[in-house]
């Protein structure tokens, strides 16, 4: 699957839901909101994206704006030793003992951006976008009658099918099964 943008994410959850690619300005701006809401399910949920950088402490401290992206839980931190912590209420990472300009290596997990502009691509795997519109078609049918979110069952589970193959930390799709029976595994 190739990759796809917001709006084209919105555009095939329209026809799922049996409406024309035109009628996505109708839908809007819950559309982009649904769409939004299984992306950021599927990457803190799922996915779950971290960075790795080498940063200078300055008071005993990194600021957030230091980051690229907004840290929202260390994994591991190389300050020669001293513990550091998340501070959300100064907006930045402790390094308790860090002396100014010592290097400190932070491995962290951040938010991702939602997506907002028609242009904006998921930073998931390409082969996930799909599962967005997926999602997207399911919230639209929850507003309906009974019948109507029946119908839309099928989307969710097509959009947790997709999201089961997802692997932690971007990992590679594991495209290749073991066969498995009650004693060995080949």
């Amino acid at each position: 699957m190739a990759k796809m943008t917001l709006a084209q994410i919105k555009e095939r959850a329209a026809m799922q839901f049996n409406m024309d690619a035109e009628d996505v300005a109708e839908l809007d701006p819950n559309l982009t909101d649904y769409v939004n809401e299984g992306y950021i399910n599927a990457v803190q949920q799922v996915w779950r994206p971290w960075r790795e950088e080498t940063l200078m402490a300055a008071d005993q401290a990194i600021p957030f704006t230091a980051f690229a992206s907004k840290p929202i839980e260390l994994l591991t931190v190389d300050a020669f030793g001293q513990p550091a912590t998340l501070d959300e209420l100064n907006a930045c990472v402790r390094v308790l003992g860090a002396k100014d300009g010592d290097p400190v290596t932070v491995r962290y997990r951040y938010l991702v951006r939602a997506l907002e502009e028609n242009e904006d691509e998921p930073k998931l795997p390409d082969w996930t976008h799909g599962a967005l519109a997926d999602w997207a078609t399911w919230s639209l049918y929850t507003n309906g009658n009974p019948q109507k979110q029946n119908r839309g069952l099928y989307y969710r589970q097509r959009y947790d099918d997709v999201m089961k193959r997802l692997r932690p930390f971007g990992e590679t799709l594991l495209t290749e099964r073991k066969f498995r029976n009650l004693y060995i595994e080949r």
